[in-house]
């Protein structure tokens, strides 16, 4: 064990027994007690590794990588480090993001592409040779503000990246720290309290009533009608889950879809997802279904999914732009990622008549995303609130449960008690709808 001594001036020393037992000091100078106490600390782990010839714990060696020579050359005259020598060097940052983390197997393409963006930025802020071990959370958080106020070009304009921009890079900073921890490489993550919260906007112009997607079915053709009903009555992810939707999995008989989770896929038991055939996919599925060449295999006919994904998964599909030209048709202005959207209102839509596992099911995802990014408050819920005497009927795109509460009276002289029965199975479900 090492002792922590006082000298005049407020200097002080360690006292320590050195493996071959001759007691030795480590003269620190003018310092504060709480210095000394932590120097203290990586003295007896130093100590500890020599007597038992074992390597210097990860904590020590990033506190050696960061001491300045004085105190390290201090070290070394008392034999606990030998000049550096013997102590594990941690790989640089250039090594580690293309050995371990670009060069993962099990990532998706996209996911590859996206990565690089995040490598590319942390290569250019820190230098591909500085080792891991010395970067700090002051480094982390400096890297941080740099991607906020770094420029960056589109097209011909120079913009800042948005902050959502950010925000994922700065997690997958976080998370590629993390995994070098895992592997023993460095002892704690800098970037493990880096926090950047993305962009907010207004939820509750994202809801898209029924009467907005009656003005728009009027003017899409049948490719586009099913593309639309997929998205906002069936609630798939858009283009990936839309165009990879085979007639094979829509179960007319059964009245359900096997719904192909591209994005979860590589999730055990993740790759697919049981919806009910809701009503309103039938006539649009149909439609399509009595157009489709003999042999057809995807339900979205044409090039769609020809140009959506390529040899790195799926990409910029411009169905966003083809969007705003049916919103231009129909006469309504633009809806800021209408696909999403569309999502999320039926998510909204589900959660008022269906029990909440049900719902996450149904949407794949679990309830803490759901109630972060998809559930909304649409203004219907407000006027409703606001005037008592209004119905919540489905004017207002909410769908109403089918079997409501019941008030059923109980004999013992409590108070009356609100029973819930339980909600039809799905196929009960689409066959009250098959008309």
């Amino acid at each position: 064990m090492a002792s922590i001594g006082n000298d005049a001036n407020g200097r002080k020393r360690i006292l320590f027994f050195a493996p071959d037992g001759v007691r030795k000091t480590l003269r620190l100078g003018q310092c504060d007690k709480k210095t000394a106490e932590s120097i203290n600390r990586m003295v007896e782990f130093l100590v500890s590794a020599r007597a038992s010839c074992q390597p210097i714990p990860l904590e020590v060696v990033a506190w050696l990588n960061d001491l300045g020579p004085g105190l390290k050359t201090k070290l070394a005259k008392c034999k606990l480090i030998d000049d550096d020598q013997g102590l594990r060097k941690t790989p640089t940052l250039s090594a580690f993001l293309g050995s371990t983390v670009l060069n993962r197997q099990d990532i998706k393409p996209a996911t590859h592409t996206v990565w690089k963006n995040t490598c590319r930025n942390l290569i250019e802020f820190f230098g591909g040779g500085r080792e891991l071990g010395t970067i700090t959370a002051g480094d982390a958080s400096s890297f941080k503000e740099w991607l906020v106020a770094s420029p960056c070009k589109r097209r011909r304009e120079v913009i800042r990246l948005a902050l959502t921009t950010v925000a994922k890079r700065i997690k997958f900073s976080r998370q590629f720290f993390e995994r070098a921890v895992d592997l023993e490489l460095i002892g704690k993550n800098p970037f493990r309290k880096v926090k950047c919260p993305g962009d907010t906007y207004s939820r509750e112009k994202e809801f898209i009533t029924r009467q907005t997607m009656e003005l728009l079915m009027r003017v899409a053709d049948p490719a586009w009608q099913g593309i639309l009903a997929l998205a906002r009555y069936g609630g798939l992810r858009n283009p990936s889950e839309t165009l990879s939707l085979k007639w094979s999995q829509v179960h007319w008989d059964k009245r359900t879809i096997l719904v192909p989770s591209c994005k979860t896929e590589h999730h055990p038991g993740k790759g697919f997802r049981l919806i009910p055939l809701f009503p309103e996919l039938v006539a649009p599925l149909r439609l399509l279904e009595e157009i489709a060449p003999e042999g057809a295999e995807y339900v979205i006919p044409g090039h769609f999914r020809e140009t959506a994904i390529g040899p790195r998964g799926w990409t910029n599909t411009n169905l966003r732009k083809s969007f705003y030209s049916l919103c231009v048709k129909a006469g309504l202005d633009p809806i800021m990622e209408p696909f999403r959207a569309m999502r999320a209102t039926r998510a909204t839509e589900l959660c008022e008549a269906w029990p909440i596992k049900t719902v996450v099911s149904w949407m794949g995802h679990d309830v803490k995303i759901l109630l972060r990014h998809y559930a909304q408050v649409p203004q219907e819920h407000f006027d409703r609130a606001c005037n008592p005497v209004l119905k919540s009927g489905t004017e207002s795109g909410t769908v109403v449960a089918h079997f409501p509460a019941q008030q059923q009276a109980v004999g013992n002289g409590q108070d009356d008690k609100i029973m819930q029965t339980k909600p039809y199975a799905v196929t009960e479900f689409a066959a009250q709808h098959s008309s």
